[in-house]
């Protein structure tokens, strides 16, 4: 995959697990 597509998958996980934390 593109350096472009890594980066999206990267932040779409980091937004996954940000949702998940709890505050």
């Amino acid at each position: 995959p593109k350096n472009g597509d890594i980066c999206g998958y990267i932040y779409e996980i980091s937004k996954c697990f940000q949702s998940a934390s709890p505050e």
